[in-house]
């Protein structure tokens, strides 16, 4: 199976976050830009997917629920990017929590969960197949997976992401 791979790079590292507007989506700018290209270039939508390391693992996942790509693959994704719901699940600080901090200072935009987006976007049916790969030398990724799957698990019931 032949897919086209668009790489887009955040040179800002701030999870690709660009609201215009405080009401506006964040992440509408880089939805749009993908959907105009991939129009641009006559790709169907069963022939991409979504790429992402880090926080580009967050940002794979937020653009390929919404234009529904056929494949979301995320490397060691940052599942909770607001600072406050990180500490409240006990997820240890790293390297990010800076951005992340001056991000709620700004009160810029909403910082929601890998969670939030998955399940305001389910089902996303078949066509559709979300990968989240994780090292396991790396616990504490580990550890937000484990919440992470919990969570989502009980935000669908039964629902299949």
């Amino acid at each position: 199976e032949q897919m086209t791979v668009l790489q887009v790079k955040d040179t800002k590292q701030s999870w690709y976050l660009r609201a215009p507007k405080l009401d506006a989506d964040p992440f509408g700018p880089v939805i749009s830009l993908v959907s105009l290209e991939l129009q641009r270039l006559g790709v169907p939508p069963t022939c991409w997917a979504t790429l992402g390391f880090c926080c580009g693992g967050y940002a794979a996942v937020r653009v390929g629920v919404a234009l529904r790509a056929a494949r979301i693959v995320a490397f060691s994704p940052q599942m909770y990017i607001d600072l406050d719901e990180r500490r409240k699940k006990h997820l240890a600080p790293a390297y990010f929590d800076s951005t992340l901090e001056s991000f709620q200072r700004a009160h810029a935009c909403p910082l929601d969960s890998l969670v939030r987006v998955l399940s305001r976007a389910a089902p996303l049916g078949e066509a559709t197949r979300v990968e989240l790969h994780l090292g396991e030398d790396a616990p504490e990724d580990l550890h937000e997976a484990r919440i992470f799957m919990e969570e989502l698990s009980d935000a669908l019931g039964s629902r299949p992401p």
